[in-house]
């Protein structure tokens, strides 16, 4: 089927077909070009329309001429909170400048708000972690009213990924990074395994990293969880108690949201979340159960905080899956996405 994105600039929305192409349940979206237009101001608002619906974003270059200066990309996932992607683009902004590439980095951050940002603009009303992080689908506000759509918030970030490999925009651009903290951590990790628009094939040569940051929970590999004194097991009288502590968005039991990844059994998953490059970013002193602290018994199962549940799951995968990813830690830095990304490591991990 055609979709049709567009963005709007300084009041006029510039729109290109976008044609959906669904293949054993997969989506390959293919752009055509747009004309050439004015560069605007960095962290300006935008809209990538997907399937009649559009999305609020925020982008510091046009995506509709040609950067040739343009060599590295992060598209910043913010987490909860109303109007939340102008601070995490400003965080990966100013990331940017500190590691030097200012000049050379183009930052993209959707906003997921609960209700519409803009009137007739897609928003994602779930029940916060199983909201937009969970890569659920979209409503749009019209007239004080919902209406649900099949617009998923991994499809709005698919669209920016796919934007950011096309040659005729970014004919130098060699390096993406998928980047998100707290909530926006938990959406990029469920997002790294069962994204198919960042499958090499597609990058098309292009680096795609993922950088996980002070997540609240984690997908986990299998229904193994870890247990004081017996290490990570299955089949603890606590995970038995826990409802759902093995399905997606904590395990990959029923991962499909929507009709995103409809036909990704848990092994497809689990290849293609092995075979990405992730870094989990961990905040020494993010140790507080706070109000924002997933404390569900599922993430309980994962550890007691953000810094806990991290470590642990550092731990299962060196135990179970080692050789695969990163982990970088933050001294002295608890729940900030501007402390985590402008920190030595945090520069290492979003600027690589």
């Amino acid at each position: 089927m055609t979709r049709t994105l567009g963005w709007l600039l300084g009041g006029v929305l510039v729109t290109v077909a976008v044609g959906i192409t669904l293949s054993n349940g997969r989506s390959t979206v293919a752009l055509a070009s747009n004309p050439p237009v004015a560069r605007l101001q960095p962290a300006t608002r935008d809209l990538v329309t997907v399937g009649g619906q559009s999305a609020v974003f925020y982008r510091s270059v046009t995506l509709s001429e040609g950067h040739p200066e343009i060599t590295r990309a992060v598209i910043a996932i913010h987490g909860l909170g109303v109007g939340s992607a102008t601070p995490a683009a400003a965080a990966a902004l100013a990331t940017a400048a500190e590691a030097g590439e200012a000049a050379n980095t183009v930052v993209l951050a959707p906003q997921f708000d609960p209700t519409s940002p803009v009137e007739g603009t897609l928003c994602w009303p779930g029940a916060a972690f199983d909201g937009f992080p969970a890569g659920s689908l979209g409503c749009v506000t019209q007239g004080g009213r919902l209406a649900g759509t099949w617009v998923t918030s991994y499809d709005v970030v698919d669209a920016l990924v796919t934007r950011l490999a096309d040659r005729r925009i970014f004919p130098n651009l060699r390096k993406i990074t998928v980047a998100g903290h707290s909530a926006g951590g938990q959406f990029v990790q469920r997002y790294a395994g069962v994204s198919t628009v960042a499958d090499p094939a597609a990058l098309a040569g292009r680096s795609l990293r993922f950088v996980v940051s002070n997540p609240s929970s984690y997908m986990y590999l299998s229904p193994l969880r870890y247990v004081a004194g017996r290490g990570f097991v299955g089949g603890d009288p606590a995970m038995a108690a826990c409802q759902g502590y093995d399905t997606f968005r904590y395990g990959l039991l029923h991962a499909a949201v929507g009709t995103y990844g409809r036909e990704l059994d848990p092994s497809a998953i689990r290849d293609r979340y092995l075979s990405r490059d992730v870094v989990y970013l961990l905040g020494e002193a993010d140790t507080e159960r706070d109000g924002s602290l997933s404390v569900t018994c599922a993430a309980d199962l994962q550890g007691a905080t953000r810094f806990e549940r991290g470590k642990r799951f550092w731990q299962y995968l060196q135990t179970y899956y080692p050789g695969h990813h990163r982990i970088l830690t933050v001294p002295g830095v608890g729940h900030s996405a501007r402390g985590m990304y402008l920190s030595a490591n945090g520069k290492a991990a979003l600027i690589f």
